[in-house]
């Protein structure tokens, strides 16, 4: 017969057989991880910190090991899970695990060209310009957007704004824009006004149609065109009694013979052309030489801005000879 005595410190003695042993521990340790965690980010990559898991056993201080530890550099945006391990004496075990959230909160950085102003005589012009400089904190390339194709057909004259918009993997945005202005080739004044005599123009759109008179004391070095037009900077002209096809307007250097080189009295003024009764009078020869019969009536009479308010009237220097 056995006779079996338990101690308060759980030990079986048996009469027969001694000490019988010590009761099993099957309750695994009790573990707590951190709560889940979010970490903005506006760097490449963030450090991360974390609280030690909690972790208990009725049998004394369970070991504990997790697969990262804290300090940890992790990638900008990212979500890494940290798994933990508790463990006792007795190699009970319980786990817990917890999930950091690298959140990327900085927009790409983008750049754009600057700014362009191209002159050409095209009426229309594709326009094309180098793509701006994109780049992010995640070294993930942002995808890009643009108002405007490069290579757009688009009329001249012009001003073309042109947006560019980053955007990243996380959402995150930025913008920049430029723009693109198209101008024509100006048709302003590069020759001086006929020497002894003057020059009488009328703009319209950018455009100079322009005609010449000598004072009636001197004639022309050569015949003159009777008209002298520029559209888109090009100038160029057009004759009716056989004149010079040269953009380029001759003085008034040769003194009056009494037979003229033009036979036309347009071509003739008489007085100072800096005298407002003069100016008058050249306006009035001017349009009368844009007009039919001696110029097709595009020039002129086809546009009612074309008349003495509109016309400008430019002396040239007188010589001293």
């Amino acid at each position: 017969m056995k006779l079996v005595f338990f101690t308060a410190l759980g030990l079986v003695f048996l009469f027969n057989g001694g000490i019988q042993g010590l009761p099993r521990d099957n309750l695994p340790p009790a573990i707590r991880c951190p709560d889940d965690m979010v970490v903005n980010s506006r760097q490449s990559s963030a450090i991360v910190c974390w609280p030690f898991p909690k972790a208990t056993d009725e049998s004394g201080k369970p070991s504990v090991t997790c697969s990262h530890k804290a300090g940890l550099q992790l990638q900008t945006p990212s979500t890494t899970i940290i798994k933990c391990e508790a463990k006792d004496a007795a190699g009970n075990k319980a786990s817990c695990s917890f999930k950091i959230d690298v959140k990327d909160v900085a927009p790409p950085k983008i750049i754009c060209p600057a700014d362009q102003e191209i002159s050409t005589d095209s009426r229309t012009f594709r326009i094309n310009w180098n793509n701006p400089k994109v780049s992010d904190n995640s070294n993930m390339p942002p995808s890009i957007q643009s108002t405007l194709r490069r290579g757009s057909l688009v009329h001249v004259p012009g001003v073309y704004p042109i947006s560019y918009r980053a955007i990243d993997a996380s959402a995150n945005q930025a913008s920049c824009d430029f723009h693109i202005k198209l101008t024509v080739p100006d048709c302003k004044l590069k020759i001086p006004p006929p020497v002894n005599g003057a020059v009488a123009c009328w703009n319209y759109q950018g455009n100079n149609v322009c005609t010449v008179s000598c004072n009636s004391n001197f004639d022309f070095a050569f015949r003159p065109a009777t008209v002298y037009h520029c559209t888109r900077g090009k100038w160029s002209t057009f004759s009716i009694y056989g004149g010079s096809n040269s953009a380029k307007w001759p003085d008034c250097t040769v003194k009056s013979s009494g037979i003229k080189k033009m036979p036309l009295p347009q071509f003739y003024y008489t007085g100072d052309s800096k005298n407002p009764n003069v100016i008058a009078k050249i306006k009035q020869n001017s349009i009368a030489l844009l007009s039919p019969p001696y110029s097709p009536p595009f020039f002129c009479i086809m546009n009612p801005n074309c008349n003495v308010q509109h016309i400008q009237v430019h002396a040239g220097k007188k010589s001293t000879t």
